[in-house]
């Protein structure tokens, strides 16, 4: 093992200045949340509409382990997709804010020097 690298890449995930999703605690649930979801919801309704076009228990619930899998990918690249944008956009919120308290405290700055 490297030095200064701990397991699982932690190290360089800490040491740089990235904002990642998965350090934000709301995207992190939502994302987790989405795809156990969609994996259970996608799981159920193939199994029982297996059941219901009378395939034996083994294939439906193998359709519906296959179903859930499928399920459970998609929604997460389309959480992760949605995630991205939400996120960029409180960066540019975060960036606008300060831009703009910055220019206030140059501004009262410039005018104290002025009195």
């Amino acid at each position: 093992m490297a030095k200064g690298k701990k397991k699982g890449g932690e190290a360089a995930a800490a040491g740089d200045k990235i904002p990642r999703l998965s350090a934000h605690p709301r995207a992190r649930s939502q994302i987790g949340l989405a795809k156990s979801w969609a994996g259970l919801i996608g799981f159920v309704a193939v199994t029982l509409l297996s059941r219901g076009a009378d395939l034996p228990w083994f294939d439906a619930l193998l359709r519906g382990l296959g179903a859930g899998i499928i399920a459970y990918v998609v929604a997460w690249a389309a959480a992760v997709a949605v995630w991205r944008h939400l996120a960029r956009a409180e960066l540019e919120v975060m960036r606008l804010r300060t831009v703009e308290r910055l220019r206030a405290e140059r501004e009262a700055a410039n005018g104290d020097d002025a009195a």
